[in-house]
């Protein structure tokens, strides 16, 4: 990314910070929730109701009857943090690929990819109980949730380019595979029904890139093939020419928005420059 755009990401009034976006309203609600339930807990152990009373009643049970007495549980099992380390580690996460996936998707889209990987996961998580898989567990955390935003942004971002402390540009999709892989780190059975869940968010984040689509490498490759058949037959007139054909005006702009594309990455486009290199794109023939 270049500054301008990272100043763009991360400037603004305390107010926009907190509330200004998607991702900046899920990370505060887990902030909050995660304030709310350790006071809760640290009461209620207080009363002698146990270390982690509050949690336990938001936390997903792995026992199919015990969750359809609690069947609450199945959205708010995401907003339990077992600890302050585990909070900041997931919200990280979540900060740096839900800033990413704002540029193509819009608000209220990311947070139903956030709730639909949440939901998901927890599913796949009972199903697993159905057959004894595992027992005596409680699923807790937004990770099912933040690997869903992180497939879907890999998927439609692939090519986009951030800087990263140390180690310099990287593609976004070398870092989702570094972030995906320190989820699924202990696969060796600790925590196979953490990792089913995991696996539930993986396969939300995969329907939900696959079908919006617009994967900006392989689209503006797919533009510049077309642009240089359209060089290509620029002599060839075509009498009553639409006002909605490809024109000279149009390849300029084009080429303008192309090289911007290729110096700092798609990242750097305004909302306005991506909504002209779509509309552009759409009348490529």
């Amino acid at each position: 990314m270049t500054s301008g755009f990272s100043k763009r990401l991360f400037t603004g009034s305390i107010a926009s910070i907190v509330w200004g976006s998607a991702t900046a309203r899920i990370i505060t609600v887990n902030c909050i929730a995660f304030v709310i339930i350790t006071l809760l807990n640290l009461t209620l152990e207080g009363f002698g109701m146990g270390r982690a009373a509050a949690s336990c009643q938001l936390a997903l049970p792995a026992d199919v009857r015990m969750f359809a007495t609690r069947p609450w549980t199945l959205f708010t099992y995401t907003l339990v943090n077992t600890d302050l380390l585990r909070l900041l580690f997931n919200m990280l996460w979540l900060l740096c690929f839900g800033r990413l996936l704002s540029l193509p998707m819009s608000a209220s889209r990311l947070t139903w990819l956030y709730i639909a990987g949440g939901i998901s996961g927890g599913v796949l998580y009972l199903a697993g109980t159905i057959f004894d898989l595992w027992h005596g567990t409680w699923l807790m955390g937004p990770s099912a949730s933040i690997i869903a935003v992180t497939v879907a942004t890999a998927l439609m971002l692939p090519q986009l380019e951030i800087n990263m402390l140390i180690i310099g540009r990287v593609k976004v999709i070398w870092v989702a595979m570094c972030v995906l892989l320190i989820y699924f780190l202990d696969i060796d059975g600790q925590n196979l029904g953490g990792n089913a869940a995991h696996v539930g968010g993986a396969l939300t984040g995969i329907a939900v890139g696959l079908m919006r689509g617009r994967v900006p490498g392989l689209r503006l490759r797919f533009m510049e093939a077309s642009k240089k058949k359209q060089n290509q037959k620029k002599n060839i007139k075509t009498p009553n020419r639409s006002a909605k054909e490809f024109t000279e005006e149009d390849n300029r702009r084009l080429d303008a928005i192309l090289d911007k594309v290729k110096r700092a990455g798609y990242g750097a486009l305004s909302d306005a420059e991506k909504r002209e290199l779509f509309d552009i794109s759409g009348r490529i023939k």
